[in-house]
């Protein structure tokens, strides 16, 4: 038992050494998108934010392996109630976006008043995956070309960082203001 949460720790350690550029504190509580704080709404859950232009092939493509992913972790007894898998559409691919749901996966339009990909420092790169913590800390980045989930490879490391961090329960701390 012990060993299993030495384990844990050590693998949500190694997991978070890349979440961040400059190793800032990105502070959850100004990440908006259209009147919805994504983190502070999904508090409790591991949020997992995909960075998209679903105006780019690769991009629906990714969109789908989305959607694969709901269903292997269903399939690992990981439901809604653990993790939320989103995906924000950038600001200029407004006119591709279809609706808000890409199958189970729910959709967010980012604009230029939010400016959600911006603040996430992911600006005009796309495919990028992001891993928020319970307490709304980002936990993992998982950027181009490792982020594109149509390789096996990258999708099963994706797969496997997220069945991680929703098994680890951290106490929170204060959120940032």
């Amino acid at each position: 038992m012990f060993g299993q949460k030495t384990l844990g720790l050590f693998m949500l350690f190694i997991v978070s050494i890349g979440a961040y550029p400059n190793n800032q504190k990105l502070c959850s509580n100004n990440l908006k998108i259209n009147g919805t704080n994504l983190i502070t709404s999904n508090r409790k859950q591991v949020l997992v934010v995909g960075i998209s232009h679903l105006g780019c092939q690769a991009c629906r493509n990714q969109a789908v392996k989305y959607n694969d992913l709901y269903r292997d972790l269903a399939y690992h007894k990981i439901h809604d109630i653990d993790v939320r898998l989103v995906i924000v559409n950038e600001e200029h691919a407004a006119e591709f976006l279809p609706g808000s749901f890409y199958g189970k996966i729910r959709l967010f339009q980012d604009n230029a008043k939010d400016r959600f990909v911006e603040k996430l420092g992911h600006h005009g790169q796309r495919l990028n995956n992001l891993i928020f913590g319970r307490c709304g800390n980002l936990v993992y980045t998982q950027r181009y070309p490792q982020s594109n989930i149509e390789d096996e490879t990258n999708y099963q490391q994706l797969l496997r960082i997220v069945m991680t961090v929703s098994k680890y329960k951290q106490p929170c701390q204060t959120p940032c203001s």
